[in-house]
């Protein structure tokens, strides 16, 4: 309940009758007796603020009892020259007042502050035998109470000089007439009007001057608000317009990369039309392809009976369309059975089995592609070009990209020389394979021996027909 007794006496104060400043002091004062000189402190500066000049005196006092007790040896010197301060508006206040009794409250307190500082332990001797006099109060008060009392003495003789003055003031009173007392009177109360007056204005001067420092405080306080607004604003404005530019950035590289991904497909796409998906890479990546030996690959070759004397009897748009229409289906069927397509020349076809990616079947796969090719012409046998005569020939190749401008994928050796001789000495609508293929066929089909056969350029070949 004592810890709270300040408190209540604070909110007591309006129901009281008493001034608040007045409870204030109370309350800094039982806080120096209960040791919180820190509080009292703060107390005692808001009785100070609040109060008339006796509760200003005191508030002063006791603001420097609490500074006096809470000094310690690390900070006496800071805190003796605060307490100093105090004292000093302490006497300039009672100086103020111009009065004997204020004079005597105060020369009361500061000897009851030298007592107190009196009760203090002696301090400990230095090494020549003096006692160490650590800094305190005690000479700071004595100091005041003697200028105190000296002041209290000059104010005694002002008080006998203004009682003579008085005395003689009365006695010329006396003498003067009613008419001229009453003139006097006038006179003193039209001075102390213009005493007033010029209190007045003084007063509204200083009111004045602290509404204009007010205004231009909060004439700064509105321009450093503008300030950081303008900056806010500018700062928002950037970082849209930073945006803005890394957007148009973003969305034009994607756009860009797109356009070139799109092209790279796209060249990557013909590229695959006419290169070996192995090759196009290779192409690629090292920026040319490396020529390849086959030990074992199977080359086809086809063309048309009669091809001249069938171009002679169509327009150039007709023969084209019945050429275009035949090499897509041989593309399909080709694709089909994974043959690799080497190229066209007129109305030549020419593909093999067993590259770019060896294999161990290429023969029957290559046999199988010409059937189905021989059997898509029989079926479409309307058109002009209905009757073509196939060679097949299976042994060793050189298979890589010749040409720097419109390369193209080819193979070389003998085995394509041969694969051509067969073809030039089948029949149309047959398919006219090797000795070769035919042993590497597994007889997965059925042949009809030719015998030897000669060939131009290369002598007799053993060639077989094979059966639907």
């Amino acid at each position: 309940m004592k810890k709270y007794l300040p408190i209540l006496i604070l909110l007591l104060a309006p129901f009281l009758g008493v001034s608040q400043a007045s409870l204030e002091l109370e309350v800094a004062a039982q806080l120096i007796e209960k040791g919180n000189y820190r509080q009292a402190g703060k107390v005692a500066q808001q009785a100070y603020q609040k109060g008339n000049i006796e509760e200003k005196i005191e508030a002063r006092l006791l603001q420097a009892k609490a500074l006096d007790k809470s000094a310690n040896l690390f900070n006496r010197k800071k805190i003796e020259n605060r307490i100093e301060l105090l004292l000093m508006d302490a006497y300039r206040k009672s100086e103020q007042m111009g009065m004997d009794s204020m004079n005597q409250v105060v020369n009361i307190m500061m000897k009851d502050m030298v007592d107190v500082d009196m009760e203090k332990p002696t301090p400990p001797l230095t090494a020549g035998g003096k006692a160490a006099q650590p800094p305190n109060i005690r000479d700071i008060a004595k100091r005041k109470i003697q200028e105190f009392n000296s002041y209290n003495d000059s104010l005694n003789a002002q008080l006998s000089a203004l009682k003579i003055e008085k005395d003689e003031l009365e006695q010329a009173i006396s003498q003067l007439t009613l008419e001229q007392a009453q003139q006097q009177l006038m006179l003193a109360r039209k001075e102390k009007t213009i005493d007033s007056i010029a209190m007045a204005r003084m007063q509204d001067s200083l009111l004045v001057a602290a509404q204009e420092e007010t205004l231009q405080r909060k004439e700064a306080e509105l321009a450093l608000r503008e300030t950081q607004r303008n900056r806010s604003f500018l700062l928002t404005i950037g970082i849209i317009i930073i945006a803005g530019i890394l957007f148009w950035l973003y969305y034009n590289t994607s756009r860009k990369n797109k356009i070139i991904d799109s092209e790279r497909a796209r060249s990557d796409e013909l590229l695959l039309n006419i290169l070996p998906a192995s090759v196009a890479l290779e192409l690629k990546s090292k920026g040319k392809a490396d020529a390849r030996h086959y030990d074992q690959v199977t080359v086809l070759f086809s063309d048309f009976k009669d091809f001249t004397q069938i171009s002679s009897n169509l327009s150039p748009q007709e023969l084209v369309a019945e050429l275009d229409e035949c090499f897509q289906a041989f593309d399909r069927i080709v694709e089909q059975y994974q043959l690799e397509k080497i190229k066209t020349i007129g109305d030549a076809y020419m593909c093999a089995g067993g590259l770019p990616e060896p294999s161990e079947d290429h023969a029957q796969r290559t046999i199988q592609a010409a059937v189905d090719m021989q059997n898509w012409l029989r079926l479409n046998n309307q058109r002009a070009l209905c009757h073509a005569r196939i060679g097949i020939h299976s042994g060793p190749v050189i298979a890589g990209v010749v040409g720097a401008r419109k390369f193209a994928y080819d193979i070389w050796g003998n085995t394509v020389n041969i694969a051509s001789r067969m073809e030039s000495q089948g029949m149309p609508g047959e398919i006219n394979i090797s000795q070769a293929t035919y042993e590497l066929s597994n007889n997965q089909f059925q042949y009809t021996s030719r015998g030897k056969i000669p060939a131009k350029g290369i002598g007799e070949i053993e060639m077989y027909f094979i059966k639907e």
